[in-house]
């Protein structure tokens, strides 16, 4: 294991905006909270009377920040292939619970402000429609869960085009992350068969993350508690993320990728970098950090 000066964030989500852990260097302490926008955690400035965070938590150059939404965008239907590279082995390694990987929209329905800012699916299928005669020749599959999280896509793909200081986040999916980060056969049979709005899932998903961090179980009870109007598996997706980003500053060869490879390499975060979901498989040096 190496020595890190660099914070982990873990960042999903939720109804009204993000949920975020932030998993400092030792001897810090996690911290955890709410923003409206994605970009304050970037910039004070940005941030408004909604937000719940600490004036310390922004973040920085040589931070880790693993996000549950999708980055990188096919930009015709030619290119979609109906899924991304990363998301049809995802779909494949998540088997049987595969539908938690939702189907990603191309570019130009993105760059449509009349579709994301549309108050229903129904109604934004509409306007596709009516804008093209055959809209998934041109549009792709404009799918309900997809339509669920179109802006908050569109919030992340124009932060990173706008801000190259934000070229620390990187994509994850929290169900990918739940099976790398165990070797147990029952919890992993558990992730397969119980959902995370289970309760026997999410108590699952919660060991699992105490298995690799020392602090992840109280610090997510902690964060049920100060924040009981966001969703539970929101705050435990938030956790997965951190504790993923954790594992990876502290052994970098414990970081990969789907599709299956060592993660893309970069300084600035690029919007047209293939799109990866980054994973963690924890390393023996771990365990044995743990046992000792």
């Amino acid at each position: 294991m190496t020595n890190i000066t660099g914070a982990a964030w873990g960042v999903d989500g939720c109804k009204g905006g993000w949920f975020f852990f932030r998993l400092p260097p030792p001897p810090g302490a996690i911290t955890f909270g709410f923003v409206t926008k994605l970009r304050a955690l970037f910039d004070r400035k940005d941030r408004t009377a909604a937000d719940n965070v600490a004036g310390t938590d922004i973040a920085a150059e040589g931070d880790q920040m693993l996000v549950d939404m999708p980055i990188g965008l096919p930009e015709t239907k030619a290119h979609q292939s109906d899924l991304r590279e990363c998301d049809r082995e995802a779909r494949l390694m998540l088997r049987p619970r595969w539908q938690s990987v939702f189907p990603v929209p191309v570019r130009s329905v993105l760059e449509n402000t009349d579709v994301v800012g549309a108050e229903s699916w129904t109604a934004a299928r509409h306007i596709l429609s009516e804008q093209h005669p055959v809209p998934e020749e041109a549009t792709g599959r404009l799918t309900a869960q997809s339509f669920a999280i179109l802006a908050k896509i569109k919030e992340v793909d124009d932060l990173l085009a706008l801000n190259r200081e934000c070229g620390i986040i990187r994509e994850t999916h929290p169900e990918v992350c739940f099976l790398k980060l165990t070797e147990d056969s029952e919890q992993r049979n558990r992730l397969k068969v119980f959902s995370k709005k289970h309760g026997l899932g999410f108590v699952n998903r919660i060991a699992i993350l105490d298995g690799c961090h020392p602090d992840a179980e109280e610090v997510i009870f902690k964060a049920c508690e100060k924040w009981p109007h966001i969703a539970s598996d929101d705050i435990v997706d938030a956790m997965a993320c951190a504790v993923t980003a954790w594992l990876i500053l502290h052994d970098k060869d414990s970081a990969m990728a789907l599709p299956h490879r060592e993660p893309h390499r970069k300084d600035v975060a690029d919007r047209s970098d293939p799109p990866e979901i980054v994973y963690a498989v924890p390393s023996k040096n771990l365990h044995d950090e743990k046992a000792s």
